[in-house]
This record gives structure tokens, C-alpha cells and sequence, in this order.
């Protein structure tokens, strides 16, 4: 005689199958609102058009800008925190936190998917894995959805309702995680 799943774990599944989608899709609407895909350089800094001329006061050929100029950024106080400094002292650029943004999504999605699995199986590490990952994605969602909209943009906007969504599916399995009548379901 085969069992069903319950209801509850069946709700789970599909709530973390569609976590699973939003940590695939978040870092490509990311990049696609930032105006950029994987692989394109960020330029720093400020470059003459390709078809122009040198500036005449020999900008651009051999000078060494100074700092505080028009092409360094100037250093703030010493005791302030500058978000980048925590991928500067190991030598992380802007293109190295794209991928490692893209990769933290693609795990995301397979321990999301992993939990999937296991809740459909029934399995109580399954649900343990569900509720910590519904924590993450949680925090994960947060600082998108209090910072709102910035930019109006159609991938922003569907950015923002991603994290919208995302912060509402970690609620429900959060709360669904801890009642005892679906802890009683599992093994």
C-alpha cells in the first residue's frame, strides 16, 4: 500500500521548487537592471570615445592622473566602512563579484531543489534544510525589498516583485516548517 504525501509537504515542495526559480533568476535581472551580462568589463574610471581625438592637454597620453581626480575615486575617512573593501583586500573586482553573484545563485537553487526532494520524501533533514534555507532566502530577500525601487525599469521592477515573492515563500515555509502536525508528517 503506497501512502500520499500530505498536503503540507506537498504545498512545501512547491514553494521551495519555486524558491528554486527565483535564486536562478534573481542575479540575471540583476545584471540585466545594472545594464550589463556576465562577461561584459566594467569600466572605472573615464575613457575617451573610441573615434576621438586626444585631448590637447595630453589627457590621455601619459599624463598619471592624480588622486582625487576625475579618473580615482578619493578615499574616504578612515574609520568609515566602504562596502568593497571586504573583495578589495583579497583582489576582487566588480567582474569577479558578478560571477561569484551567479554562483551563489546556482547554489542556492540546488540545495533549494535538494530540499524539494527530500520533503517530497518525507525525510526530516529535508525539512530541517527547508526551514535554514528559508531563513537565508529570507535575509537574502530583505535588503532588495526595503531599498525598493531605484530604478524603474521593466528587470527591476520584476527584480522587486522577485524579492517580494521570495520573502513571502520563506514566511510560508517557515511557518509550515516549525507546526508540529508537519513535523508529525516526516520520519
Amino acid at each position: 500500500m503506497q501512502t500520499s504525501t500530505p498536503k503540507s509537504l506537498l504545498i512545501m515542495t512547491i514553494l521551495l521548487i519555486l524558491l528554486t526559480l527565483i535564486s536562478l533568476a534573481t542575479p540575471v535581472l540583476s545584471g540585466l537592471s545594472a545594464g550589463r551580462l556576465p562577461g561584459m568589463m566594467l569600466q572605472v574610471g573615464k575613457f575617451p570615445p573610441e573615434n576621438a581625438n586626444p585631448p590637447s592637454d595630453g589627457g590621455f597620453q601619459g599624463r598619471q592622473p592624480q588622486p582625487g581626480s576625475e579618473n580615482f575615486l578619493q578615499r574616504s575617512d578612515g574609520n568609515a566602512f566602504h562596502p568593497f573593501q571586504a573583495t578589495r583586500a583579497p583582489g576582487l573586482g566588480g567582474q569577479a563579484m558578478i560571477y561569484i553573484n551567479y554562483g551563489v545563485g546556482v547554489i542556492g537553487a540546488g540545495l533549494a531543489g535538494l530540499a524539494a526532494f527530500w520533503v517530497w520524501r518525507k525525510k526530516k533533514s529535508g525539512l530541517n534544510l527547508a526551514l535554514v534555507l528559508a531563513i537565508l532566502f529570507l535575509l537574502g530577500a530583505l535588503p532588495g525589498i526595503f531599498l525598493g525601487l531605484r530604478m524603474m525599469g521593466a528587470a527591476a521592477i520584476l527584480r522587486y516583485a522577485l524579492h517580494l515573492l521570495s520573502a513571502g515563500i520563506s514566511l510560508v515555509i517557515l511557518v509550515m516548517g516549525i507546526m508540529p502536525s508537519v513535523r508529525d508528517e516526516v520520519e
